[in-house]
């Protein structure tokens, strides 16, 4: 959004002023965004509250009438009626979209100015719904929407109007990526004191995300051959344990414990995928013995 632009709205009213204020600021909190169509990422905290929180104002009469008052002064295809109509139908419809996820929040604000009477019709409407079941504090991942939209004819005539529309749509999923059934296969190549082997097989994680945490039970199956040393003896693997760690991003990072040996990761989540690599050492067996892998997962459910 240009600066004159922005100085010239702040001029014409007083509400736009403070809800221009309280916007900014929201969305320095959620998100950083410029005043067009897009779509970013950032926290917020839950209130642990499952109904709807919402808060209206309407000043200036109805928007009714506003509109069949734009219309005839300036007709029906300007762009300040055509603004009006979109406007309407855009905060109808973030209104909808933004109510299917699970946890959502609008702020959502039209203002129209008269220039030849400077009066104004202004209208805000917040609305707010948490996940259920949740703790305060708890954060979630957050994708925030944004539109805005100006027209203006020339402030001189007397027919002139400005009409300013902003909407704002906050989302978060209740569970978050990670929180599923996750199912692949993994690789390893381990060192013994004399004897060398490579593994593959299958590898299951079930997890349970909350904020940026996660945890929950991992298991392995598959079978070593040997691939270096003398008196060496390959064959069935598996085993069970849990699994727990912090998400960033998409940036995933962990341990997988198993029977006490404990084994760190580093993943990548893309979508349904999930890509990591990991490497341990441990002397459980009465000697050295050392690995590294990877696996790649997809999630089931």
């Amino acid at each position: 959004m240009e600066e004159v632009q922005i100085q010239n709205i702040l001029t014409k009213s007083l509400f736009m002023k403070i809800f221009l204020i309280v916007f900014i600021l929201s969305l320095l909190i959620l998100a950083s965004c410029k005043a067009s169509n897009q779509v970013k990422t950032s926290q917020i905290t839950a209130k642990a509250l499952t109904e709807i929180q919402e808060e209206t104002l309407e000043k200036g009469g109805a928007l009714q009438g506003w509109k069949k008052k734009i219309q005839k002064a300036t007709g029906p295809n300007t762009e300040e009626s055509k603004t009006t109509a979109e406007c309407e139908a855009l905060m109808k419809q973030k209104v909808e979209g933004c109510s299917k996820h699970e946890g959502w929040s609008v702020n959502n604000a039209m203002e129209i100015t008269e220039f030849a009477t400077d009066k104004h019709y202004e209208f805000q409407d917040v609305k707010r719904q948490d996940c259920p079941g949740e703790a305060p504090g708890t954060p979630y991942t957050v994708h925030t929407e944004t539109a805005f939209l100006d027209a203006q004819t020339d402030n001189k005539k007397a027919s002139s109007y400005q009409v300013v529309c902003s909407i704002g749509c906050n989302w978060w999923d209740c569970e978050e990526g990670l929180t599923g059934t996750w199912k692949g296969i993994y690789s390893e190549i381990s060192d013994a004191t004399y004897c060398k082997f490579k593994e593959t097989g299958s590898k299951i994680f079930e997890i349970r995300q909350s904020g940026k945490s996660f945890r929950g039970t991992t298991e392995y199956s598959g079978s070593s051959t040997v691939i270096g040393g003398e008196n060496c003896q390959g064959g069935a693997e598996s085993n069970k344990g849990t699994i727990s760690g912090e998400i960033s991003g998409n940036q995933v990072s962990g341990t997988m414990d198993y029977s006490g040996t404990k084994v760190p990761f580093a993943a990548i989540l893309e979508g349904d995928k999930l890509s990591g690599k990991y490497a341990y050492s441990t002397g459980k067996y009465g000697a050295p013995f050392s690995g590294k892998g990877e696996f790649k997962l997809t999630k089931k459910s």
